[in-house]
């Protein structure tokens, strides 16, 4: 995975990926008007939630024209409570160049690339990969 500082969406404080070494990382290209991202935002505050205490956080990362203000309404819709920063180049060529979403990427407690899904991610596959990159 590519190291990254980027701004939060709400109170502008630095998303650093290297607060989360050691943790298995569910990391979530998204956009606000994209219909897929909404939808799939409760399996991950679910999945958040369910594997958070064993070592499992997500991050959402906003690219495209939203900007603060948009991507914070947008979380206090949803009810977002795990991190969700701005794009910003170097972190979408880092990942391989995102160009649509939703794109996820899993990451091992190593930082490694475990998988990437495109498009809406059905929540049982998103679990089975969560549940072994912790074993």
């Amino acid at each position: 995975m590519p190291q990254f500082s980027l701004t939060a969406a709400r109170g502008g404080q630095p998303v650093d990926s290297s607060a989360y070494c050691g943790r298995v990382l569910l990391v979530n290209f998204f956009a606000t008007w994209c219909a897929p991202c909404r939808q799939e935002v409760p399996s991950l505050l679910a999945l958040e939630q369910e594997y958070g205490r064993k070592g499992f956080s997500v991050i959402g990362i906003c690219l495209g024209t939203d900007d603060r203000k948009s991507v914070a309404e947008f979380m206090d819709k949803l009810k977002i409570t795990y991190p969700v920063a701005m794009a910003d180049e170097a972190v979408l060529d880092g990942f391989g160049g995102v160009v649509a979403v939703p794109v996820t990427f899993l990451i091992g407690r190593n930082g490694e690339i475990l998988e990437r899904f495109f498009g809406l991610v059905d929540p049982g596959t998103l679990t089975r990969a969560i549940e072994q990159a912790l074993q």
